[in-house]
């Protein structure tokens, strides 16, 4: 297949799972970590044993300048991202008032900025925005469910759904196309 998907945190747990999920579909996978390289490498090489292709990508989300340069040298080599699935993220867990400044801003500069600073800069998501329509084709819509943070969304093009996503507390933990 020459879809590419991003899957940031995909070095361990929730992420690995997603990118070898998708390598079984043989998407072309992103494998993004922020510093353990060496897992990074075991998830890739797990992804090429069920016959997918990848690479490894490693940069800090929270720093907004140098994901936007990552990501812009990968699309730049390998084309624009099928998809992305947002699932890097921290946990600090303690009573609140016994949490650190440094904590604090590390989660959610991780779980929040990091988000933004993946998602913001790619073209796939500011080529086409809700409401609007493209070449004569039916309008893209978002759908979300959920009260407070969101807990699912879909997204569609002419009515068809295209990719479903799946919230936990405030985290996006997957955002994987749906099989028509």
């Amino acid at each position: 297949m020459d879809k590419s998907v991003l899957v940031t945190g995909a070095s361990r747990g929730i992420g690995r799972a997603v990118a070898l999920r998708l390598a079984q579909d043989r998407y072309d996978i992103a494998v993004h970590c922020h510093s353990n390289r060496e897992a990074a490498l075991d998830t890739l090489k797990a992804v090429q044993a069920l016959g997918a292709t990848g690479r490894v990508l490693a940069f800090d989300i929270r720093d907004r300048a140098a994901t936007a340069d990552a990501l812009a040298a990968d699309i730049e080599t390998h084309g624009a991202y099928y998809g992305v699935v947002c699932n890097a993220g921290i946990a600090r867990d303690g009573a609140f008032p016994a949490l650190s400044g440094e904590d604090w801003d590390q989660v959610l500069g991780t779980n929040l900025d990091g988000f933004y600073n993946v998602l913001n800069p790619l073209p796939v998501l500011t080529a086409v925005n809700p409401g609007t329509t493209a070449a004569g084709c039916g309008a893209f819509t978002l759908t979300l469910a959920g009260s407070g943070f969101v807990s699912s969304s879909v997204a569609r093009w002419q009515g068809s759904p295209l990719v479903k996503t799946f919230v936990s507390g405030t985290r996006l933990r997957a955002a994987v196309p749906v099989r028509p």
